[in-house]
């Protein structure tokens, strides 16, 4: 019996230096955050989207993610904006005109990836492409204009039509002739091809012309503008 507080007392010992051997714990994860802060120089085929990252792991990489669709993230399009925590600014370009897009900010640790929230933007509506064709026909007080709206911009093209002068380079300040016709009045789609007789010049003389096109959007849009053609010249009839 006497044996018996020396063997207890061994086994504390023994239990105490089994403690002493097992492994520290892993360091717990270092949480970071990202947030996406807003957009700035929003054009028809691009913009720049801010973002903010804080907290103490490491950032390896940042950027944003965007996609036409919700839920992007890192296997859709993405930039790369660097590294660390901070604030910082994505540029993205290559964008659709008139185009939805869901967009968020994200950072990559050894932990894995954090995004921000998402922000879905509408890009700006393009001024239309327009080109114009050589004169069907020049007569002595007029001729016949052809032209066509390659690319409407993601706008409705409200107006169609020709401008010209006796001066290079007309606008539409100068003399202006609407196509009249409610069917070139397409929403959305191109080519719109439109044509009609500019009238009221004089004989033997020297024109310049242009065809043009004005598009707009639906409401809570941004509108679009007045797209001009290449210049040709004509000469009137005596």
């Amino acid at each position: 019996m006497k044996n018996i507080p020396v063997l207890f007392a061994g086994l504390i010992l023994l239990f105490l230096l089994s403690d002493c051997n097992k492994k520290t714990p892993s360091e717990p994860i270092v949480p970071i955050t990202v947030s996406t802060i807003g957009y700035s120089n929003l054009t028809p085929t691009s913009v720049d989207i801010n973002g903010v990252i804080t907290g103490l792991d490491t950032v390896i990489a940042r950027g944003v993610c965007w996609a036409t669709h919700s839920g992007v993230n890192v296997a859709n399009n993405i930039t790369s904006d660097g590294t660390g925590i901070g604030n910082f600014t994505s540029s993205i370009s290559g964008l659709s005109p008139a185009t939805d897009y869901y967009i968020r900010t994200y950072a990559q640790t050894s932990q894995g990836t954090f995004y921000g929230d998402e922000i879905d933007i509408t890009t700006k509506i393009a001024i239309p492409l327009v080109t114009t064709n050589n004169m069907t026909a020049v007569f002595t007080y007029g001729g016949s204009a052809t032209g066509t709206v390659t690319d409407s911009g993601g706008g409705f093209v409200f107006f169609t039509g020709f401008c010209w002068s006796t001066t290079q380079n007309p606008t539409v300040s100068d003399n202006l002739f609407q196509f009249p016709g409610p069917q070139y009045q397409s929403p959305y789609k191109s080519p719109i091809n439109f044509g009609g007789i500019v009238s009221g010049l004089s004989p033997n003389t020297t024109y310049y012309l242009k065809a043009l096109a004005i598009n707009k959007g639906g409401p809570g849009t941004n509108n679009g503008g007045t797209g001009y053609g290449n210049q040709i010249t004509f000469t009137t009839n005596s």
